[in-house]
């Protein structure tokens, strides 16, 4: 019932408008749409665009932070380099030292078999005086 109210109440207003006034309403319907097309078509067109410049301006920065990565790149490297110069110096002289020592090592190895080489031929020409000993008191 509500709703034949309703629209009882909408015919009787539409009842007591004019022929030319419902024209009037139905155009102003069918205009809105459009007008709110041009309203925003205006706003866009008049709202202020970043020159180009201004969107590009990321690549600018991109390129600099690229020129700080590749000079924080080269410390980097130059640094690393001259640790791993260290390193092999010390490691030259690591080897330098081992060398000798090794060196020394062998001329006192080589020392000691000469003097057992001596001692061993002392003891054989010893046992042979012992032998002949033992043979002439037979």
């Amino acid at each position: 019932m509500k709703d034949y109210l309703l629209n009882m109440g909408i015919l009787a207003v539409a009842s007591e408008i004019s022929e030319s006034g419902i024209v009037w309403i139905v155009g102003a319907l069918a205009a809105l749409p459009t007008l709110l097309f041009c309203a925003n078509q205006a706003k866009q067109f008049f709202t202020r665009k970043p020159a180009l410049h201004d969107e590009f301006r990321l690549v600018r920065d991109c390129d600099s932070r690229c020129q700080t990565a590749n000079e924080r790149y080269s410390e980097l490297s130059k640094n690393v380099n001259s640790r791993l110069g260290a390193m092999s110096e010390k490691s030259a002289a690591s080897r330098e030292k081992l060398y000798l020592r090794v060196a020394h090592l062998e001329s006192e190895l080589s020392s000691l078999k000469k003097e057992n080489e001596i001692q061993t031929q002392h003891l054989y020409s010893l046992e042979q005086k012992l032998d002949r000993l033992l043979e002439i008191r037979k």
